[in-house]
């Protein structure tokens, strides 16, 4: 299945030694920075007293709002882990639905929970363009904030969809929000209101090359949500059940 998948990969622009540059970052499209990322600051130690302080980018109110509009974040000790934080106060996001989705203070949270390796795709972790979001959806789906008051107290579909508008609110394009939302589908475990365990999150060499394909595919498709959504659960479901994935399901959105 690794054989056939990486083909599959191969002709969605990924990994393939005679791809040009512009097949990976279309001339069009900016590579997404942040200065955070390049900021020797981060991540933080959690045994450091520093606080941070995010901008938040001006968005169209109709993605929804955040209030306050921005956080303070405060290093946080995880035992065995870094670059974590908690909010002091209680957190909002208001979705374009008129939905208030609720952080509580000391929420815990890491930003985006992305990969090292990821971070030339999607940004730093800490990027302003998501981290408002990415608090969010840790008071519902964080591991760290099992048994706090919000998390698994709404479907993972709702949740995700949430995560998705959230990003824009934050600024975010719609190319980079749907890669973040690719990100959660495909990353991030499972849930049902009330679990009170955290099931494993899914990991492995396809899946990491999976949404490598789907970022390649939004940069250069910029499908609708519906239908990336449809793709991302199609695949997600097959690599969940150990099934092949075909060039057909990674070179079209």
């Amino acid at each position: 299945m690794r054989t056939l998948f990486l083909a599959a990969v191969c002709i969605a622009g990924f990994g393939c030694n005679h791809s040009s540059p512009t097949q990976d970052q279309p001339s069009n499209q900016s590579p997404v920075t942040d200065s955070a990322a390049t900021d020797s600051r981060y991540p933080l130690s959690p045994d450091s007293g520093a606080k941070i302080v995010g901008s938040l980018s001006t968005a169209s109110a109709k993605f929804g709002s955040f209030t306050p509009p921005t956080v303070s974040l405060t290093p946080y000790k995880v035992p065995g882990k870094d670059g974590f934080f908690t909010i002091p106060v209680d957190f909002t996001y208001t979705d374009p639905h008129g939905k208030k989705w609720v952080a509580p203070a000391n929420t815990i949270t890491n930003g985006a929970s992305i990969p090292r390796s990821l971070w030339s795709i999607t940004g730093h972790p800490l990027s302003d363009k998501f981290r408002n979001a990415a608090i969010i959806h840790d008071a519902y789906s964080g591991r760290a904030n099992v048994g706090h008051a919000r998390h698994y107290t709404q479907p993972r579909d709702s949740t995700n969809r949430m995560f998705y508008y959230a990003c824009r609110a934050c600024g975010s394009s719609s190319i980079q929000a749907k890669t973040m939302y690719a990100a959660v589908v495909l990353f991030n475990h499972r849930w049902q209101p009330g679990d009170k365990t955290v099931a494993p999150a899914p990991a492995g060499e396809l899946r990491t090359l999976t949404f490598k394909s789907a970022a390649h595919l939004i940069r250069l498709q910029d499908p609708s949500f519906t239908r990336l959504d449809a793709w991302l659960k199609r695949n997600d479901d097959k690599l969940r059940r150990d099934e092949r994935i075909t060039p057909a399901d990674t070179t079209q959105i």
